[in-house]
């Protein structure tokens, strides 16, 4: 009896908590509610580059400069940040039941990109001013487009000005920009400045003595990274690649015929890799051609059978950065790797969120992106400024890699190999140029000392340490990681050193003539290293664990540090070394000692990160998830809808199957009473994979409403409902017919007070008027026991 005194109040409750929901979930819909007007505007905070310093200015840059490829970056809301970060969250736990289960890049968007509206009202007004749109992004998360800087000046009130930086002129935005304040709830940011990021592949022309082990003197095949690091034996078992698709980013074209020859002379089939060129060609560029063919031989010598997508955005001002952005709206491949970066200062704050933004979209869909973590040792942005300039002292302090800090990105440090007094390798090579017995041991990778000795004009060393940016993941959990709330890198680590061990690689001007690795000459072998050689033979690794369990993984950090303490025999770990370098004393973060950086330790170290790996042992170990549930989805992109009374619109809704989900699906359709004589018809059953069309007759009449209402209280309501609660305590007659009245009265208060009003009772007479009808309307598809709605919002005007 007494439970029962509580029913309307909860009722009441309840009721105003779903309609408080509603509220809720309309504010992640449209944004741009208010007129777009040029003249009342708000300034995008931390949307200058921090390259384009006073000190490299040459003066504003012509108004005909044509800017190419600018990009415009869409922020989601608060709501759909939150969202997210639980998605990504349960995407990587079994208990979840959203484990692995990935979107499509129109998922995506369904769920966390802006609004068709708000999207193509920001489009619009780049074009009123003047803008080409060139490219659209599927996750509705960017706008790429077209201009001159004075266009550019006059849209985003900042002048274009021209930086001389690192020996080459490019062009950037002197001050924030600035947009309407209309658009100021969805753009997040506008990239305006061609800086590209850096190639990560030193190269190094040395004497072919890769078959003796008394020289000391020894180079890589991929024959070789097979025994050392444990991989033959996926071999042998058909885990090669097959059926697995890997997406390099680059910026420079290539000759294919390079990548033939390595094959070839590796002992492995043809398998030339599959180019995109994204934007206009760039050509042939020194220096990123290096880059190019060492990651796209050595992803495809780890992964043999894999398909090799080369992405080429070197036309486009961010280059390597701009293939990454069409990968991930492309869901290009389920593994990218990106051997492009540079230091986290040298990068605006919303470039880093923009950035942020991709990399989450890509673990979201699946994908797992590897990049390097520098070979500045732990000085990131020490680096020469021109080739023709050298840097043997750090100034600038302590700093990582960008896009390795990231935690949506496996960062990959660098090792020597270190044989001691041990027999490692054969005295001759085998047909395909093996000659490495097993795996070798291995200290932290710094060559620095020895290199500026010898005439070098740089650092060479792993990158590792703390990040300014990020705080330290959850998953970051391993022994003697520091306590500090701080992103670490690296994660793991493989070889890299140029000067000893370095990988074979048919770069320009080697393996011609039949000369083998060498050079034209037959004396020197093209040998390339630095912590970006790690990173497409940690691609091929995942290829190979996406191969073994049937599934692509997305990010994998989370599985590798939980393996290195559950399987520790996955992994080896490097104890001995550091990254350190010279730094100048009284600059930022020189100890008196005159060397900055981090050592090698037991556990994990900002050095080698959790070590290297076994790569038999690790694929082996990686948990296969249980197949998931066929199932399908809906997507809905026009969840609200307004008509007219009396007339008839339409809403298509798509029906996506997962997880080899086939069979036909039923179309129902109701509508809310609120709607009036509203009515819906959809076909009786749709495919999945296909699209149906809903149709809506709105009500002919509409509501009525008392101008009364509008000042009828919540408090009112309530105080019904608590008269209510009280009445229903009671027992008798009269009580019963005041029960009654009060449940009449609640009623209408509730429709009044809870709906949203504020104010007080009135005492004027209410006078009748026709007033909006709003309601949803529901669609549901069922197969079996599989069922799933879609609401549409309807308001009838």
């Amino acid at each position: 009896m007494r439970l029962r005194r509580f029913i309307p109040l909860v009722v009441v409750i309840l009721l105003c908590s779903f309609n408080s929901l509603l509220v809720a979930q309309s504010k992640l819909r449209d944004r741009v509610t208010a007129k777009i007007d040029n003249s009342s505007l708000a300034e995008l905070k931390g949307g200058r580059s921090p390259r384009a310093r006073t000190q490299f200015d040459r003066g504003a840059a012509t108004p005909s400069l044509a800017m190419k490829h600018m990009v415009l970056s869409l922020q989601r809301s608060a709501e759909q940040e939150q969202a997210l970060a639980r998605l990504l969250a349960d995407l990587q736990n079994p208990a979840s039941p959203k484990f692995h289960q990935w979107l499509t890049p129109e998922q995506f968007a369904a769920q966390f990109g802006v609004t068709e509206n708000d999207y193509n009202k920001t489009a619009a007004w780049l074009q009123s001013q003047g803008f080409t749109i060139t490219d659209t992004a599927r996750s509705r998360t960017w706008i790429a487009f077209d201009g001159l800087a004075a266009q550019v000046s006059s849209a985003f009130h900042t002048q274009i000005r021209q930086y001389l930086v690192n020996g080459k002129l490019h062009y950037a935005n002197a001050s924030n920009p600035a947009v309407p304040a209309a658009l100021s709830s969805v753009v997040g940011g506008v990239r305006l400045h061609d800086f590209k990021p850096r190639a990560r592949a030193i190269s190094r022309k040395l004497k072919p003595n890769f078959t003796s082990d008394q020289s000391g003197n020894h180079f890589l095949t991929p024959d070789d990274l097979a025994t050392i690091y444990d991989i033959q034996g996926l071999y042998n078992a058909g885990i090669d690649g097959t059926g697995q698709k890997i997406a390099v980013m680059g910026q420079t074209s290539i000759v294919m015929s390079n990548v033939t020859t390595f094959r070839s002379l590796s002992g492995l089939s043809v398998n030339n890799p599959t180019v995109i060129l994204n934007g206009p060609d760039p050509g042939v560029i020194d220096g990123d051609d290096t880059e190019a063919y060492l990651d796209l031989e050595w992803a495809g010598a780890v992964a043999r059978k894999a398909q090799i997508i080369y992405v080429n955005s070197g036309g486009t001002p961010s280059g390597a950065f701009d293939a990454l952005k069409y990968a991930i709206d492309h869901n290009t491949a389920p593994v990218i790797s990106i051997s492009y970066g540079d230091c986290e200062p040298n990068f605006a704050p919303s470039d880093l969120t923009t950035i942020a933004g991709w990399l989450q979209e890509a673990n979201a869909q699946g994908q797992t992106v590897v990049g390097p973590s520098g070979d500045d040792g732990a000085a990131d942005c020490d680096y020469p400024a021109s080739s023709t300039a050298s840097v043997t002292t750090a100034t600038h302090g302590l700093a990582i890699d960008i896009p390795a800090s990231f935690p949506y990105v496996t960062a990959i440090g660098g090792t020597t190999f270190n044989e001691g007094t041990g027999t490692y390798w054969n005295a001759t090579n085998t047909a395909s140029g093996g000659s490495a017995k097993s795996y070798i041991p291995e200290i932290t990778w710094n060559d620095t000392v020895a290199d500026i000795a010898g005439g070098a004009t740089s650092f060479a060393a792993t990158g590792g340490g703390k990040s300014i940016v990020f705080s330290k993941p959850a998953w970051q959990v391993a022994t003697n990681i520091p306590s500090e709330d701080v992103r670490f890198v690296p994660d793991i680590s493989f070889s890299a050193s140029v000067d000893h061990d370095s990988y074979l690689t048919c770069i320009p001007d080697f393996c011609t003539n039949g000369n083998g690795f060498r050079d034209a000459n037959n004396q020197y072998l093209g040998a390339v290293g630095g912590t970006s050689a790690g990173v497409p033979v940690f691609a091929g690794v995942v290829a190979l664990i996406n191969q073994k369990t049937g599934h692509s993984q997305g990010n994998v950090n989370a599985t590798l540090y939980s393996m290195a303490a559950t399987t520790p025999a996955a992994f080896h770990d490097v104890t001995n070394g550091d990254n350190k370098v010279p730094c100048t004393s009284g600059t930022k973060d020189c100890a008196s000692g005159g060397s900055i950086g981090y050592s090698a330790g037991i556990g994990y170290d900002m050095t080698t990160g959790l070590g290297t790996v076994d790569v038999s042992a690790l694929v082996n170990a990686w948990a296969v998830p249980s197949a998931p549930a066929a199932d399908f989805t809906i997507l809905n992109t026009d969840p609200t809808l307004t008509l007219t009374h009396g007339t008839t619109g339409t809403v298509s809704m798509s029906f996506y199957g997962e997880n080899g989900f086939s069979g036909t699906l039923n179309l129902t359709c109701t509508v809310a009473t609120s709607l009036g004589s509203t009515t819906c018809s959809v076909p009786a059953t749709v495919t999945p994979n296909g699209a149906a069309t809903v149709t809506i007759k709105a009500s002919s009449t509409l509501g009525t409403s008392a101008s009364s209402r509008s000042k009828f209280g919540w408090e009112a309501g309530l105080g019904a409902a608590f008269g209510f609660v009280f009445v229903a305590g009671r027992r008798s007659r009269k009580r019963l017919a005041l029960l009654t009245m009060m449940v009449i009265v609640g009623l209408m208060a509730f429709a009044a007070g809870c709906g949203g009003g504020g104010g007080g009772s009135s005492t004027t007479p209410p006078s009748t008027s026709t007033s909006p009808l709003n309601g949803t309307v529901t669609v549901t598809a069922t197969n079996g026991t599989v069922s799933h709605s879609s609401v549409i919002k309807l308001t009838v005007n």
